[in-house]
């Protein structure tokens, strides 16, 4: 069905693009694809997009046997080649539609999308829904490692990559997609609104890989009665060249506009979370719990949160404490608190065991498919009933068991599989009148209402776009496990793919919270307790690289050890991550053809210097460790004229002087291994950290440090027991007198600089 259809071309240097949009419904018993026909009117009309950005937005409206389509487009007057694009449908029939998508974006056929040169040299960055999607980028006509994973998702605990849930020549991605050429023109395609529907871009090519069709989607699937109108989210369309503006900072740019439209949650600095699940799992008991938050508490481990996760309830649905939780876990929170911690749980509120009470007293509550069986969720080898989360009395059962929780103590949340409604076939839900993703939504902020808007929520295992604005944390990547390569069972290299899924996700971080889940770097051979989760293979090198992984999140910081078995080597380790420093993270090589990102750029904010971190993904082979200073490596933060000085933080190695387009050799990187380079600008007039063996920010810890009055103030609250160091650079026109000077703090007059040995924990003010 497809008359007159109004397509859009877009041409100039860059290439060329021919588009246009579709609506999918069904009627009449029989599937409808409306490309639009007979067109009624247009007009030109305010923007309506929420960004209060672009000059002026036309309107045109299509009339069909089944409903009316208005196609809106917000662009700024001299741009045509980015542009925003909403799509509405109004039922005019007399009975209710079923509407299935809205496609405010279509191109077909191999000349109706060019970007530079042919499609075979085309790359393509596709995102996932939920965690466990493997997000990629992979080049469309080279079938290797990286086209499969542009394909598939992992395991949930990120083991072996599934096997591709889609045909080889189809790619299907979330809410943000990059189409990129050889030369740099990149086509980006992402939803700058996603609260009520589920969002697709889908990329199909022919078995001789050339290009057929890019359509992106709002997937509706619900029922639209007589007279009402539904919308799609705003789809941001932009066509650029990367020396211009450049991929990484488009992501960003997008990000930044959705998290503003969304009033995001993000906290800074980010919480540090001890959670119990990564040693003791299912079997976790009180006394596991008062073991380590006394040890915790005695060593002084700076954690802000402690969190008691899965395995303190009846069962899923039951949420009382079990027989190893005797205590009310009203007392175990003031316990938690007493000890200096912020009380934490974990709970998985939409899906229940078929004997909780929830799910016994109230069948009705629970989702069925198309034929009456219950639809069940999989999770630690049991599978469980799925509530329905359109159904009202549902939503009003989830705020109640938050409000219980709140006045239990607990302020830290950590909820789990909340994807579990979203992703049943064939489910028959309460209200087939609400898209999914808009009923997951109203299903979160009955938690949020019920927990209170002070208290701190992750959301891990569901979905992302629709919860910006409500939580304050979302996992970035399948469960970790203290291992490199999943040995346990056949294949996988576990690292490796949640470090991707957490790189991949990094620019999420304006959002929330990013959670790249705990680090566990402790050394064990055998199981605990016949746990897997209670392994710990990684090597030294293994360990230091996890560790790093922390850092290069941007977002909080979590681990699970065992307290009272821990070597203090691997415990301190934590210092390096501890606490969470607002940063700002770019994997520089995202398009560069490895199967995982290996040059990632941190920006500490407010602190006016970066972190180049670099990662030996090869299994036997050092990799040489070479930083040219350069945009690639830095961005904008690389800049012709100015001087720089650089420091690899595990060497201690410092090299000055260093000029744009220069390239510096460090220390070679063993396989599993990673450095990361101090890169700051040389400013002789104030005083800087050139390097420290403290936090991996090197002296983003810092509270305080500068000139003030003639004297220099450098302020820190060290707050691990093992000696850490800072060495400054003073400013050529000071002179430090020795007799102010602490015995810690000793001057080398030759590079004009002073090094502070600080002997262990403490609140440390030196002024000199």
């Amino acid at each position: 069905m497809s008359v007159n259809q109004p397509y859009i071309d877009i041409q100039d240097s860059e290439g060329y693009l021919r588009y246009h949009f579709a609506v999918t419904l069904q009627a009449e018993g029989k599937i409808v694809k409306i490309d639009a026909p007979r067109l009624s009117s247009k007009f030109y009309g305010k923007c309506t997009d929420g960004l209060d950005c672009c000059t002026r937005q036309t309107s045109s409206t299509y009339t069909s046997d089944y409903g009316e389509v208005t196609w809106q487009r917000a662009f700024e007057q001299k741009d045509s080649t980015s542009f925003r694009l909403q799509l509405t449908f109004k039922n005019l029939t007399k009975n209710p539609v079923y509407l299935r998508k809205l496609s405010p974006f279509v191109i077909e056929g191999p000349d109706s999308l060019q970007i530079g040169p042919k499609n075979g040299q085309w790359q393509i960055y596709r995102q996932g829904r939920h965690k466990n999607d493997l997000p990629a980028v992979c080049n469309l006509s080279q079938h290797d490692e990286n086209y499969n994973d542009a394909q598939r998702g992992l395991s949930e605990t990120g083991g072996s990559p599934e096997s591709p849930s889609e045909p080889a020549n189809l790619f299907v991605s979330d809410q943000t997609t990059v189409i990129r050429n050889s030369t740099g023109n990149y086509l980006f395609l992402g939803y700058l609104t996603g609260a009520e529907q589920m969002v697709s871009s889908t990329l199909e090519m022919d078995s001789k890989d050339v290009f057929q069709r890019l359509e992106s989607s709002c997937i509706i699937n619900c029922l639209v009665e007589p007279g009402e109108t539904v919308s799609s989210e705003w789809l941001q369309v932009e066509r650029n060249e990367e020396h211009r503006m450049g991929i990484l900072k488009a992501i960003r740019t997008f990000a930044e506009n959705k998290a503003r439209l969304y009033c995001a949650r993000r906290k800074e600095p980010a919480p540090s979370v001890y959670c119990t699940w990564y040693y003791y799992g299912l079997t976790v008991s009180y006394q596991d719990v008062k073991e380590n938050l006394d040890l915790l508490s005695q060593q002084k481990i700076p954690f802000d949160v402690f969190q008691i996760d899965e395995g303190w309830e009846r069962v899923l649905g039951d949420w009382n404490p079990n027989s190893r939780f005797p205590l009310p876990m009203s007392q175990v929170a003031e316990e938690i608190q007493e000890a200096g911690y912020l009380p934490g749980i974990w709970t998985s509120p939409f899906i229940a065991h078929e004997t909780a009470p929830v799910a016994f007293q109230h069948p009705e509550w629970l989702l069925r498919h198309l034929d009456g069986t219950l639809c069940r969720f999989p999770m630690n080898n049991t599978t469980y009933c799925v509530l329905d989360i359109t159904n009202p009395e549902v939503l009003e059962w989830i705020r109640g068991l938050y409000i219980t929780l709140r006045q239990w103590g607990y302020v830290y949340h950590k909820l789990d599989f909340t994807r579990a409604p979203v992703v049943q076939e064939n489910a028959v839900f309460y209200n087939q009148n609400i898209p999914l993703a808009k009923a997951y939504r109203l299903a979160i902020q009955a938690v949020r209402d019920g927990l209170g808007n002070d208290a701190y929520l992750l959301i891990c295992g569901g979905l992302y776009d629709p919860v910006i604005g409500l939580a304050d944390a979302q996992r970035t990547g399948s469960d970790t496990l203290s291992m490199w390569s999943k040995t346990i069972q056949a294949g996988g290299r576990a690292a490796p793919f949640t470090m991707k899924q957490n790189l991949l996700r990094s620019w999420m971080n304006l959002w929330w919270n990013n959670d790249p889940d705990a680090l566990m770097v402790r050394r064990q051979d055998e199981p605990f307790r016949g746990l897997a989760l209670g392994y710990g293979l990684l090597t030294d090198v293994e360990a230091k690289t996890s560790t790093l992984n922390q850092y290069i999140g941007g977002g909080l910081v979590c681990s699970t050890e065992p307290m009272a078995k821990i070597d203090r080597d691997r415990l301190m380790l934590l210092s390096q991550i501890m606490p969470a420093v607002p940063t700002e993270v770019f994997p520089r090589d995202l398009f560069g053809g490895g199967r995982y990102p290996s040059i990632i750029d941190v920006e500490v904010k407010r602190k006016g210097w970066h972190t180049v971190a670099f990662i030996n993904w090869s299994d036997s082979e050092p990799l040489p460790c070479a930083l040219a200073l350069n945009s690639y490596f830095l961005g904008d933060f690389a800049e012709v004229g100015k001087i720089y000085t650089l420091c690899e933080y595990y060497s201690g190695q410092v090299v000055e002087d260093v000029q744009y387009g220069d390239t510096v050799a460090l220390n070679e990187i063993p396989p599993h291994g990673c450095a990361l380079v101090k890169v700051m600008v040389q400013n002789p007039n104030r005083p800087q950290i050139v390097k420290s063996n403290g936090h991996l920010s090197f002296g983003g810890e810092t509270e305080c440090f500068l000139c003030k009055k003639g004297h220099i103030v450098f302020q820190v609250n060290w707050k691990f027991a093992r000696p850490v160091s800072y060495t400054v650079r003073l400013p050529q026109n000071f002179r430090p007198k020795s007799e102010l000077l602490p015995k810690y703090v000793s001057y080398h007059r030759p590079s004009h600089s002073i090094t502070i040995e600080l002997p262990g924990r403490g609140e440390y003010r030196i002024v000199f």
